[in-house]
């Protein structure tokens, strides 16, 4: 039988990114660096998927 850990992240820091969170609509045009997009990278490389795929080159 599976048993899943508990959950680890403070309540406070739940809602924001479960309740809150929402989907860029519109984009201010200020550059976005290289920096920012390794750190995003970083985030997102292990998040689930339908099937596991390589990401393509961000530029």
């Amino acid at each position: 039988m599976f048993h899943p850990a508990p959950l680890e992240l403070a309540g406070e820091a739940q809602n924001p990114l479960f309740g809150e969170a929402r989907s860029a609509k519109t984009f201010t045009g200020e550059p976005v660096t290289d920096g920012q997009v390794r750190a995003i990278y970083e985030l997102v490389k292990y998040g689930p998927q339908v099937w596991p795929q390589v990401w393509p080159q961000a530029r």
